[in-house]
């Protein structure tokens, strides 16, 4: 069974001139590092096509990170989507920037300064004309993420190019698939069928339980300092969810 691990640099990593903490160092040592070191691997994934459309003489309208938040656009969110594909050898996604309603949008960097409130004024959307996938199965109930480890999402695409199974294990940078900001929602317009669980280790029964055909881990680079933890199984990981009263 195949299995890609992906790491998505820092804010600070891709924007140092612009990121608003003075931070000692970019990209982190441990970093800098790992990607040096194994590169080369064409089963790891250090977001290349992101770091490329950060740099500054390639900033744009379709800027590839949100204002006021830690996470990237959806237009970050296709390129590492599309980088991936091309790595397995699946079509990449095609999808058009249109205009829209001006709309204020809040991020998560928004508590980080008290008594202020920072929200950036959203004019531009992607739009794909793909096969849209069937959620079949939540573990959350359909609550807003919520960012809980151990839940998981299903999604199916009869319609899809790729008739596998995909598990990504990370966190809200692949979420739950309903928004283009996360990766499983364009992942799913590729696969037959698409499972997403909220995890920062990988479980060590992962091919009897998910039964995959490929695996997608997903990390962060300000994750890295944490060992992963190779005694987890899937059941203690779904049950550390508890799905929210009410929703």
């Amino acid at each position: 069974m195949p299995m890609l691990s992906l790491y998505v640099p820092n804010k600070g990593t891709c924007l140092p001139d612009l990121y608003p903490l003075l931070l000692p160092q970019v990209p982190t040592p441990i970093f800098a590092t790992l990607r040096e070191a194994i590169g080369m691997d064409t089963a790891t994934i250090f977001c290349e096509a992101l770091l490329t459309a950060s740099r500054a003489e390639n900033r744009f309208a379709e800027s590839p990170w949100r204002l006021v938040d830690s996470h990237w656009s959806e237009f970050g969110c296709l390129l590492t989507a599309n980088e991936f594909l091309v790595r397995v050898g699946l079509r990449p996604i095609e999808a058009r920037c249109a205009d829209c309603n001006p709309s204020e949008q809040g991020g998560d960097l928004s508590h980080k300064f008290k008594n202020t409130s920072l929200f950036e004024i959203r004019h531009l959307q992607l739009i794909d004309t793909e096969d849209a996938p069937l959620k079949i199965y939540d573990s959350g109930d359909g609550a807003a993420y919520a960012g809980h480890i151990g839940r998981r999402v299903t999604w199916r695409n009869e319609n899809a190019e790729a008739s596998m199974h995909l598990l990504v294990i990370g966190n809200s940078f692949s979420g739950m698939g309903t928004k283009p900001t996360e990766l499983t929602y364009w992942l799913a317009r590729r696969f037959r069928q698409v499972t997403f669980l909220h995890s920062p280790h990988i479980p060590v029964d992962v091919c009897e339980f998910y039964k995959p055909d490929m695996v997608l881990f997903q990390g962060l680079e300000r994750f890295l300092i944490a060992l992963p933890n190779d005694t987890f199984k899937a059941t203690f990981l779904e049950n550390l969810y508890t799905s929210p009263a009410g929703s």
